[in-house]
């Protein structure tokens, strides 16, 4: 699919989605999104390696600016917090 629309560059055509996505720019109206990982698939196998779960929240406001963070175990049981912020 990528190739055939990378031929048409000049169209104005977007090219193929092959997954859903958010809207082009930012929301009329502040939007929070709830993140849930209730499953976690590892690229290699390895006895180590736990169940990841995780649950996070994200804020975006129509100005663009976008914020949020996420509590996860990772793959070796460990706590974890990932933060994120930033303008789009």
């Amino acid at each position: 699919m990528v190739s055939a629309w990378s031929q048409e560059q000049g169209s104005t055509a977007p090219p193929p989605a092959s997954f859903p996505s958010y809207p082009a720019g930012p929301p009329a109206a502040p939007a929070w999104r709830l993140m849930v990982s209730p499953y976690t698939l590892h690229f290699s196998h390895d006895p180590a390696h736990k169940e990841v779960y995780m649950v996070g929240l994200e804020h975006e406001r129509p100005s663009g600016v976008v914020w949020g963070a996420a509590v996860f175990d990772n793959s070796f049981g460990q706590p974890s917090v990932f933060a994120f912020g930033g303008q789009r």
